[in-house]
């Protein structure tokens, strides 16, 4: 039999190892076999969680992207192309994204070349609001003893999510433009306005304020 090739009729697999024997058999009576064992595996792997959650909002650039999968055999997992380490079901990688929208292409595969694909999204925001002006102006009939602030920012990532206002160092308080201020002693007054952007960056702007007597 040496040389010669044979080919046989389909053999159909069941899902899991399967167990072949090949017979070859002469005129003579003499026989050989030949056993192998062939793993049937028609199942792509399980990818049960992908970390950051799609939708978040990070406030850091440097982004540690952790995905639990799982399969019958070996498997491997990688993010936008970049191979993860394993860890005892947990896959992780480092990765750095500039400021804006980003896409997650998880793609898991095992042995038999059964891959997987999970796609999430997540936003980072290194920056604060852009810079704003503050500006106080004299409540009509108040004889400059009543003012109210108008501001506005804006932000080029996540979007201003609040202002905070305080003066001469007491604590900030919630805000929105028009803010009145409240009666004042006279005096000189720091009126300090700080926008937080959504990813809780914030800028500050002051405006110097005197109520008269």
């Amino acid at each position: 039999l040496d040389g010669n090739r044979f080919l046989s009729a389909p053999v159909a697999l069941l899902p899991g190892h399967n167990t072949i024997t090949v017979r070859a058999a002469h005129p003579s009576g003499a026989e050989a076999s030949h056993t192998v064992t062939v793993v049937y595996d028609p199942e792509p792997p399980r990818i049960v969680s992908v970390e950051p959650d799609g939708g978040s909002l990070l406030s850091d650039a440097l982004v540690g992207v952790n995905v639990t999968a799982f399969d019958d055999g070996p498997l491997w997992v990688n993010v936008n192309g970049y191979p993860c380490r394993e860890n005892d079901g947990r896959f992780s990688t480092i990765m750095l994204f500039p400021d804006g929208a980003h896409v997650l292409i998880t793609t898991a595969g095992d042995a038999a070349g059964n891959t997987s694909v999970c796609l999430s999204n997540l936003t980072v925001d290194t920056s604060p609001p852009n810079k704003f002006t503050v500006t106080a102006e004299p409540i009509p009939g108040s004889d400059g003893t009543r003012y109210v602030l108008r501001f506005s920012a804006t932000d080029d990532v996540s979007g201003v999510s609040r202002y905070l206002v305080s003066w001469n160092g007491v604590d900030y308080i919630p805000a929105q433009s028009p803010f009145p201020l409240p009666p004042l002693p006279a005096g000189d007054y720091l009126i300090a306005v700080k926008a937080v952007d959504a990813a809780g960056w914030e800028r500050l702007s002051v405006v110097e304020l005197e109520i008269k007597e």
